[in-house]
């Protein structure tokens, strides 16, 4: 069986065991768009006391927000399963196990635990961009969209380099669990607009941690709002820096690894 075939059979065997509980997986689901809607909620109340907030009005906040969430439901989606997976297996010492498996073994980690769960919920943002299209008139820039869908990409990239980033801390110190949580929690704020940071801290959510651009940088591209080049060409650049880090740093830790049940 080829390495293609072999991976892709692997997605397989992750939804259908997802599938194997319908109706947890309904009301997770369900759970997901309600998040979704408290943040729309969230923002009616902000803006029902003011009209813009550093220059953005609702609609474009709430553009924003349906972007920000699109990339952590891709995210969780697609890979987030397979970090916690790596971290899990290596604090147990059962990853052994995947390095005898005759596949790379951060592919296999990255893509073994589908979740079908969060890409339910993606209907909740990508019908709330279209009610802003179409209700609220909001205008997007069609010949932008093949380069908005790939910052959006960059920003799921991203997110994966920084948890499994972290996860392969567990090489070296087994329990990084705190360290997840805290990159998780920074992520979730990606649905800011970037203008509201200043001095410091915007050199730290630009440069650093790229937590100002996961969002603003695709939904600036798609509108025109704020459009910066120069966000976008820093949001490329960093997503290669960070992938090709990531796995250098992978390679360079696994080959440290000992297991804890030695």
């Amino acid at each position: 069986m080829s390495m293609s075939r072999t991976h892709m059979q692997l997605i397989r065997m992750a939804i259908a065991s997802r599938l194997e509980h319908r109706e947890n997986i309904f009301f997770q689901g369900v759970l997901q768009i309600l998040n979704f809607a408290f943040l729309i909620l969230f923002i009616e109340i902000v803006f029902s006391r003011i009209s813009t907030i550093s220059g953005w009005n609702k609609e474009q906040m709430q553009f924003l927000g349906s972007i920000a969430q699109i990339i952590s439901i891709l995210y969780s989606t697609f890979l987030a399963g397979g970090v916690s997976y790596l971290q899990e297996e290596v604090r147990k010492g059962t990853f052994d196990f995947i390095l005898l498996k005759p596949l790379d073994s951060q592919l296999f980690v990255s893509i073994s635990r589908f979740n079908l769960v969060p890409l339910m919920s993606i209907t909740g943002p990508l019908l709330w961009i279209l009610y802003l299209i179409v209700q609220k008139e909001v205008p997007i820039i069609p010949e932008r969209i093949p380069f908005a869908l790939l910052l959006i990409l960059c920003g799921v990239l991203i997110r994966y380099s920084f948890g499994l980033g972290i996860a392969i801390l567990s090489f070296v110190f087994t329990k990084v669990s705190a360290l997840q949580s805290l990159q998780t929690s920074l992520f979730n704020q990606s649905h800011y607009p970037s203008s509201i940071f200043s001095g410091w801290i915007k050199i730290f959510l630009v440069y650093v941690v790229p937590v100002a651009l996961l969002a603003n940088a695709p939904t600036a591209s798609l509108t025109g709002w704020f459009y910066s080049f120069q966000d976008a060409v820093i949001l490329l650049l960093y997503t290669t820096i960070a992938v090709i880090s990531c796995r250098y740093l992978y390679c360079m830790l696994v080959a440290k690894y000992t297991s804890a049940s030695s």
